[in-house]
């Protein structure tokens, strides 16, 4: 017998397994069940540090990520937004963006580290980097 998922209503045998799930697609799941019970301005601290967050959880062989990226990232993160556009943004992400099963400790240690950098290069102040 068939399990429906009670959200979607879809078949449970349709919905992605969470471990094929790119980083940056589950970023969106989770603003989206998290959206409605946030305040605006957590909403709006949520989506300016996932827009850090995401563009490093990237393979090791990834390229420079595309100027804007950042920017595309705030702008369309939020749930009301659709991302579904076809940009130069998206279209990077979509290849390097990292799976689920992907992130291990290496990773996340580099994510940290490189969380401590600001977009100038230059390392952030130690208050401002703990956020």
């Amino acid at each position: 017998m068939e399990q429906f998922d009670d959200q979607t209503g879809e078949p449970q045998s349709w919905l992605p397994k969470l471990g094929d799930t790119q980083v940056g697609m589950w970023v969106r799941r989770w603003l989206v069940e998290q959206w409605h019970e946030w305040a605006p301005r957590t909403r709006t601290s949520a989506v300016e540090s996932l827009s850090r967050f995401v563009p490093l959880a990237v393979g090791s062989d990834a390229p420079d990520p595309p100027s804007g990226l950042r920017l595309h990232l705030i702008a369309t993160l939020e749930p009301d937004h659709d991302s579904s556009g076809d940009s130069e943004c998206s279209r990077w992400l979509d290849p390097w963006c990292v799976r689920l099963t992907q992130v291990d400790r290496p990773l996340l240690a580099e994510v940290d580290r490189r969380l401590g950098i600001g977009d100038d290069d230059q390392p952030l102040a130690p208050l401002t980097a703990a956020r």
